[in-house]
């Protein structure tokens, strides 16, 4: 449906192989999206298009696909498809999405459809920080499940990594899955796009996408499943990231299905890294509401590239 109102689009990686997009697939079948829309898969890293045609006709989608070379993250992927799109609103489904509740897409939208005072919706958030705050989680086993790269983030060794990000409570909308208008997308100012690192930094550094949206006065907000919406300083009770079992999840993905299966202990750690350990998560959100309304930033980001 070229030229829609709406854009869906899900990144496809050939490197994951095909489970994840049939996943993702299965859940576009079973879950009613409640609105019009364009699906656009963005298939990355196919030498050729005979090596995805198995999986294209497995899952059956009524969509246009658009080839890209495997280059640089999962943000620079999603601007370049931006520039080739005509439509109003932007929707990002990152390569381990699933949808989890009908009228996902109305709910995800809707904010954006109705308010102008609303710059970007995202199923989920946190106050994650990859600087100081978290920089001496010990190399225990209980934390060994976390990702190489992530480890060595949360080392002190590795300042320089970090150094980007600023400290806790940083209050952000995570990429997985998230809505846009096209025209502000391509406005932000994304800083070098190269590797994971530098999504990264788009997606919780100095100057991410969450940042630059409340510095242009605009709301960004959390969506759960019923459509409800949160606030920065609500999010660590929406029951949506590492919050409340996740019971109110509009999208699920890799990350949250980590959670979901990890046990008793390592759920304290996730819930930690997410929301803070030392104070309550009342305090907290006191501190971000303070931080969101005076857009305080004591690392400011002038001269900081991303």
């Amino acid at each position: 449906m070229p030229g829609a109102k709406i854009c869906v689009t899900h990144l496809v990686r050939a490197v994951n192989g095909a489970a994840p997009f049939l996943n993702f697939a299965r859940s576009y079948h079973k879950w009613n999206p409640g609105i019009e829309h364009e699906l656009v898969l963005a298939l990355k890293g196919f030498s050729k298009p005979a090596d995805v045609k198995p999986w294209l006709a497995t899952a059956n989608l009524n969509c246009r696909y658009l080839y890209l070379p495997n280059e640089g993250c999962d943000l620079s992927t999603y601007r370049a498809v931006a520039t080739t799109l005509l439509c109003e609103v932007c929707v990002f489904l990152n390569s381990f999405s699933t949808l989890q509740e009908t009228n996902w897409l109305q709910h995800l939208v809707r904010p954006l459809l109705d308010d102008a005072r609303v710059g970007v919706t995202g199923a989920t958030g946190s106050y994650e920080s990859l600087r100081a705050s978290f920089s001496s989680i010990p190399e225990t086993k209980h934390y060994r499940f976390l990702s190489g790269l992530r480890q060595r983030l949360y080392q002190h060794r590795h300042r320089h990594l970090w150094k980007p990000f600023p400290p806790f409570p940083n209050p952000h909308l995570r990429t997985n899955g998230f809505a846009i208008r096209r025209r502000d997308w391509l406005n932000l100012t994304p800083g070098p796009l190269n590797d994971k690192c530098g999504g990264w930094k788009l997606e919780s550094g100095r100057a991410s996408m969450t940042r630059q949206m409340l510095q242009q006065g605009l709301q960004v907000l959390v969506v759960d499943k019923f459509g409800r919406t949160y606030p920065p300083p609500e999010w660590c009770g929406s029951r949506t990231f590492r919050s409340g079992n996740q019971s109110q999840l509009l999208l699920a993905d890799n990350q949250t299905r980590q959670f979901a299966t990890a046990n008793r202990q390592q759920q304290e750690v996730l819930t930690k890294i997410a929301w803070g350990h030392s104070t309550t998560c009342q305090e907290l959100a006191h501190h971000a509401t303070k931080q969101v309304r005076a857009q305080i930033d004591p690392f400011p980001c002038a001269g900081v590239q991303g």
